[in-house]
């Protein structure tokens, strides 16, 4: 088994890498671990990630939008790969662990960095997916140039990484590797790739080859949240972008969103963010 190790990936003084890398023509990867932290962003398609302790093997699926750790010296593999482009963030755990601190408490921290058995992996909506893989490359970028001062703007974008990380609640990563999840990975590009649409049960469980209630049950396993709920933050974080960067009308953008009529969109935004568009508007104007 071939071990990743931090004097071969790392600059000296900067122990952080970022890799992109696709499983597009590789279906499976074989076992293999890193004496360092090492967090993966699956920016699409889907996986069935394995974790080999001493004594048993723990598989879970993966889809778009999933974040996951792998501890230092844990093995691990891919297999089932179907369309995956994904991010590496790794990383020397104490190059952070001071500024990590507060955060300690979350349940997402703990979720993620503490060595249990149990996995856990963050699933990020859709508006956090741009933002966090924009902060990644701007670390890979800086990582490349080496221009003054690039080992503290990495080290200020990596704790930025981790915070929009650790804000999403984790979702429980026990489900049954032996399931196709690669149907629920359509579903959800469907959705992603057309959220102003109407995205009907059935048409959902068509595109993943599932009878209506078995997809519901999947979508939950993968995503934490319903169907319905899914498509309306996908809606919302639509709408946040238009009502930042257009000067339409809350009606005019609650149709384009999706939203059947604005008192729909408006009362969906404010559970969400606890405003309405139109404060929300405001805010970011003055």
């Amino acid at each position: 088994m071939y071990q990743y190790t931090q004097e071969n990936l790392f600059k000296k003084g900067v122990p952080v890498a970022v890799a992109r890398a696709s499983g597009k023509y590789r279906e499976s990867i074989p076992y293999h671990c890193h004496d360092f932290m090492e967090l993966v962003f699956v920016a699409s398609g889907s996986t069935i990630h394995t974790v080999q302790f001493a004594d048993e093997q723990i598989s879970y699926a993966l889809v778009s939008g999933d974040v996951f750790a792998v501890l230092p010296n844990e093995a691990h593999a891919y297999v089932e790969s179907r369309n995956m482009h994904y991010y590496n963030l790794m990383f020397d755990f104490n190059f952070v662990a001071d500024a990590l601190v507060p955060l300690s408490s979350l349940e997402s921290y703990q979720a993620l960095f503490a060595p249990h058995r149990i996995r856990h992996k963050i699933h990020l909506p859709l508006h956090e997916r741009k933002k966090l893989e924009n902060v990644l490359q701007l670390i890979s970028s800086e990582l490349a140039a080496t221009q003054t001062g690039y080992a503290e703007f990495v080290h200020a974008a990596l704790i930025e990484a981790l915070i929009m990380i650790l804000r999403n609640d984790p979702v429980s990563s026990v489900n049954n590797p032996h399931h196709d999840y690669s149907g629920i990975a359509r579903s959800i590009a469907l959705m992603e790739n057309a959220p102003d649409k109407l995205h009907s049960a059935a048409e959902l469980a068509r595109e993943a080859n599932m009878s209506t209630s078995l997809f519901y049950l999947r979508f939950q396993e993968i995503t934490g949240v319903s169907p319905n709920e899914y498509l309306i933050s996908i809606r919302l974080a639509n709408a946040c972008a238009m009502l930042l960067q257009t000067a339409g009308s809350i009606g005019e953008i609650a149709l384009q969103s999706g939203f059947c009529d604005s008192n729909h969109f408006i009362k969906s935004f404010k559970k969400r963010y606890g405003v309405t568009p139109g404060k929300f508007r405001k805010q970011f104007q003055q």
